[in-house]
């Protein structure tokens, strides 16, 4: 088979194995050098939403420290720091973040629900933003998953949904 290019079978049987060993190379290579890109890119996509997460946070937290305490302003200005708090523990729950950026930002959230739940106006105010059971569940989910029982004590009794409203009764007279 191999006498039309001077080769033996034995010859071409060799060469096809060296091919294949390179091309296994070849392919083992590419796929850590994509594993690696990958990796930086996560790294990247990470630490770019934990920046803009920030600034959101630094601008919700001045609003809502600049609203007056009597205001209804400041409801809906804590209200849109909660809702903030809410966003960055659901994409910490779905561990979108990596690497430091995943250490920040959990020193940030304890940090930041530490401060609030510390602050009596704020617990005053937390029982009015429920709309239903789900409200706040990421919160709680990340509370839940942290070691710190502090936080755990001062959020527990905040994030309990309110009992829902009780069926109507009709009266038939």
């Amino acid at each position: 088979m191999g006498a039309p290019i001077g080769l033996s079978d034995h010859q071409i049987a060799l060469s096809a194995f060296v091919v294949a060993i390179a091309s296994l190379s070849v392919s083992v290579v590419s796929i850590f050098v994509a594993w690696h890109a990958i990796c930086k890119s996560n790294k990247n996509s990470s630490a770019a939403t934990l920046v803009t997460l920030y600034e959101g946070f630094r601008q919700a937290w001045q609003r809502f420290l600049d609203a007056k305490p009597d205001d209804n302003g400041r409801q809906y200005q804590l209200s849109e720091l909660m809702n903030l708090a809410e966003l960055a523990c659901a994409i910490h729950s779905e561990r979108s973040f990596v690497g430091i950026s995943r250490e920040l930002i959990e020193d940030y959230l304890q940090s930041s629900l530490s401060l609030l739940a510390n602050n009596e106006d704020v617990r005053k105010r937390i029982p009015a933003m429920f709309h239903s059971r789900e409200t706040f569940k990421y919160i709680r989910r990340f509370i839940e998953s942290r070691p710190d029982e502090q936080l755990s004590k001062l959020w527990s009794p905040l994030l309990e949904p309110p009992p829902s409203a009780p069926p109507k009764q009709t009266s038939s007279a």
